[in-house]
């Protein structure tokens, strides 16, 4: 787990996120072909492994008779799994150098497209920490997107995406997996949002925002308190009230916000009326937890255990729903 201390130096940007561009800019399409084609290598590692624990079992227990046979097979298995993974790192390499060679007219960001931009919500889910921790051109900051595009958090751009901002502000926070695209999810054409009835009803700007689910939910409720800031800053019309709305996971980011804000005598928390959390898994999430009690019951035989490593993989935001954490010390 990353130093508590190191995480609190995180910030949140407020200008538009990383964008696909063809010269010396990022490349989603390609960066997720990457990561695809190595955790298919990966994967082989995990089959040989169950392969070797069952095919160890089985030959212990024919007894010293089968140590020949044993070491044979593993000898001719071993080779095929290796091949196996060498075969993925070449398809890789392949079809990196051949998304390499594509026009700029043939590039899309994946984060900007509803399908994609879904995707990329569920891969945060799931390693969204250690995209981030490594850098991937695949992590995204926090940002508040309007059409799927991220809008900078400054007077100008803020004034262009909100024509008509009004004093009071209703920002939704999606939960894990998901976009801000899912506040969308099951309307028909022409069917009002929650967003555009909070409006129409009680006079309340929609703001949305994307996160990475996958950090800590003490990281992105840091980052919302920056964003919230900077937001109320630099708003068109002065902030008069705000009301967060939270789906599952953005209920806790949410919550975690407003708190960390209050620490910090921030301002704009003092306007905050009201917290509405859909779903959310404030005294913890049984799902999370079983994931967790699942993992460590996997570990105790070999050939489950790397079922159990895959378990274990699961993202710092995950982790977190097991007991609804809020803060770096939960």
């Amino acid at each position: 787990m990353p130093d508590r201390a190191k995480r609190r130096e995180s910030t949140v940007r407020t200008g538009p996120s990383r964008e696909l561009v063809h010269a010396g800019g990022v490349d989603e399409v390609r960066a997720l072909s990457r990561l695809t084609f190595d955790e298919l290598g990966a994967a082989t590692g995990g089959v040989w492994r169950i392969h070797r624990a069952i095919a160890d079992r089985a030959f212990g227990a024919v007894g010293p008779g089968g140590r020949v046979a044993q070491l044979t097979h593993h000898a001719i298995a071993g080779g095929v799994y290796a091949t196996l993974r060498g075969s993925s790192v070449a398809a890789g390499r392949l079809a990196d150098a051949a998304l390499e060679r594509r026009t700029a007219r043939e590039e899309r960001a994946l984060s900007t497209d509803p399908r994609g931009s879904k995707l990329l919500g569920v891969l945060h889910g799931l390693i969204g920490d250690v995209l981030e921790r490594e850098n991937s051109e695949l992590q995204q900051p926090m940002a508040v997107r309007v059409d799927l595009r991220p809008v900078a958090v400054e007077p100008r751009a803020l004034a262009a995406a909100f024509p008509d901002a009004t004093r009071r502000v209703a920002i939704f926070l999606h939960g894990l997996f998901e976009t801000e695209h899912s506040w969308r999810s099951g309307n028909e054409p022409g069917q009002e949002t929650y967003g555009e009835r909070l409006r129409r009803d009680l006079g309340y700007t929609p703001v949305y925002v994307r996160f990475n689910s996958g950090r800590h939910i003490s990281d992105n409720g840091r980052s919302l308190a920056d964003l919230v800031r900077a937001l109320t800053e630099a708003w068109p019309v002065e902030v008069e009230l705000i009301g967060l709305v939270g789906h599952s996971m953005g209920g806790l980011v949410a919550r975690s916000a407003c708190h960390q804000a209050f620490e910090e005598r921030a301002d704009w928390v003092s306007r905050v009326r009201h917290v509405v959390s859909l779903g959310t898994p404030h005294m913890g999430s049984p799902v999370a937890q079983a994931v967790h009690y699942a993992s460590a019951g996997l570990d105790v035989f070999p050939e489950t255990r790397p079922f159990a490593d895959f378990l274990r993989r699961r993202s710092a935001g995950v982790r977190d729903l097991r007991q609804g954490s809020l803060v770096d010390e939960d």
